[in-house]
């Protein structure tokens, strides 16, 4: 009477781990054993998520940087401009001149 009980729970038991196995890693595309963690859908990649707070402390350290490099360009371009045009007004003072 064991020996039936035991084969019984063997057998069921076996069908079961391979119905469960063919769930998880039977089929790549569908199989549940291969889906990806949804922790990981934030990852870009490398080291460190990619969320909200990583933008803000990234912009609030970087941000900055960034603006006083724009508005040092934007000064040396408009003496830049301011040079170019005292140039030209110069040379047409010379060509009337001339």
């Amino acid at each position: 009477m064991v020996k039936y009980i035991l084969e019984i729970i063997y057998h069921y038991s076996t069908y079961l781990s391979s119905w469960s196995w063919q769930k998880l890693y039977g089929n790549r595309e569908k199989g549940y054993g291969y889906k990806k963690d949804r922790k990981a859908d934030n990852w870009d990649g490398k080291s460190r998520p990619s969320n909200k707070a990583y933008d803000d402390n990234y912009d609030r350290i970087f941000g900055q940087k960034q603006i006083k490099e724009l508005d040092e360009s934007l000064k040396q371009s408009k003496r830049n401009r301011q040079e170019r045009e005292d140039n030209e007004a110069y040379l047409k003072e010379i060509k009337n001149k001339l």
